[in-house]
């Protein structure tokens, strides 16, 4: 096949992508892509990303750098010990590529960031070693249908995954009842994360990840550009709704079609959030009390009684002996079993928790609930749904 190539300059930076007939670096570089998971697979993603022009990057991470990220990760350097992966990565990307924007944000994709950060990417990239923080990342992408790439690997073989649901398959289509049960296994003292299981380190290198990353980043390519309306020759096929598995052991790689599960439990996977059902509170921020949020819900719901956070909230435990009380006020799986043994008595805690905001003077902030977060509110006929976006520039600095 024969390019025309006249519109094409050598002194572009993107030259060689832009010979591809249907590339449009524009379109790359108007997008917004989240890369969850800075380790092996993400430090890959997001070299790629970076070096093909994705405008604004956002990478989250919740751990630091050991020296073992070293042989694998290529973001990372000698002397980077002990520091966020999360904005090293952010930092070292500005260096690669000055023309793109990335934000690093250090926080557990489960209980740090919310919803409403989701809706604003084109794409999302899961580069994570665990179901759970997959299942968050699912749950937050199906709730606005934003594509979700998945990627995992483990010694010579790894895996691609593409979703977009409710248009095809999520991932939770893709678990069973054994899965669920394994979603909870760091959580077995009443749904609290136990210290002591120790966490199982994925046997890999760095070319497996590098294999992974690079179809990964060309699935999120293709995918900005069907989304922007830049139309894709019929030789280019979408990943969505399959998965690619390749074989570094066998050098074999193949994909397989996933099934859309109708009894699937996220409730997203067949119907997202839609516009007229979200909210945006522009002049709430996290600075505000809970109290003041009820009121301002309240302007657009008269009837609303309650807002929902769609997961249990520790408020605080009280020690039968003693009586001693603790304030929690956090995400009950953010709370370790040792955190709610009494101090003295080393007795556990009577527990209170709820799934409902408490209608009282603390600020959002004070409560641990994240930036972005995405409310429920039963309406009269259907759910409504909320978000704090007064304080996102603050926040994310770059959206």
């Amino acid at each position: 096949m024969s390019l025309d190539i006249s519109t094409t300059s050598e002194d572009s930076r993107y030259d060689r992508a832009e010979r591809i007939a249907w590339w449009d670096q524009a379109t790359l570089s108007g997008s917004k892509v989240m890369v969850v998971g800075a380790g092996a697979i993400g430090n890959e993603l997001l070299k790629n990303l970076s070096l093909l022009g994705v405008g604004t990057i956002f990478v989250v991470d919740t751990d630091t750098i050991e020296r073992s990220n070293l042989a694998r990760c290529v973001l990372f350097r000698e002397g980077d010990d002990g520091k966020s992966k999360a904005e090293t990565a952010a930092k070292r990307l500005s260096e690669l590529n000055s023309h793109i924007r990335v934000v690093g944000i250090t926080a557990d994709i489960v209980w740090g960031v919310g919803q409403g950060l989701f809706r604003r990417m084109d794409a999302v990239a899961g580069a994570v070693d665990n179901r759970l923080a997959r299942y968050f990342i699912n749950r937050s992408c199906s709730m606005f249908s934003i594509p979700f790439v998945d990627s995992g690997i483990q010694e010579l073989d790894g895996t691609v995954t593409s979703y977009r649901s409710p248009r095809s398959p999520c991932y939770e289509c893709t678990l069973y009842e054994i899965d669920y049960r394994l979603l909870t296994d760091k959580y077995p003292c009443f749904g609290l994360l136990s210290e002591d299981i120790v966490e199982w380190k994925t046997p890999t290198v760095a070319t497996t990840a590098s294999i992974v990353a690079g179809v990964q980043t060309q699935e999120i390519v293709k995918i900005l550009h069907d989304m922007k309306g830049q139309k894709l020759p019929s030789s280019v096929r979408l990943l969505t709704g399959r998965e690619f598995r390749y074989s570094g052991k066998l050098l074999e790689s193949s994909t397989y079609e996933i099934s859309k599960k109708h009894s699937c439990f996220n409730q997203f996977c067949r119907k997202s959030i839609g516009a007229n059902d979200l909210v945006e509170l522009r002049s709430l921020t996290r600075n505000h009390t809970a109290k003041e949020l009820y009121e301002e819900v309240s302007n657009y719901l008269p009837e609303a009684k309650s807002i929902m956070l769609g997961i249990q909230i520790l408020l605080k435990g009280r020690c039968r002996k003693c009586g001693e009380e603790q304030q929690f006020y956090k995400p009950e799986k953010a709370v370790t079993d040792r955190q709610v043994k009494c101090p003295e008595c080393n007795l556990v805690l009577d527990l209170e928790t709820t799934s409902i905001v408490p209608n009282s003077d603390l600020t959002l902030k004070e409560m641990n609930i994240p930036p972005a977060y995405v409310f429920q509110v039963a309406a009269a006929k259907s759910m409504k749904f909320f978000v704090v976006t007064g304080d996102l520039n603050e926040s994310f600095r770059i959206l």
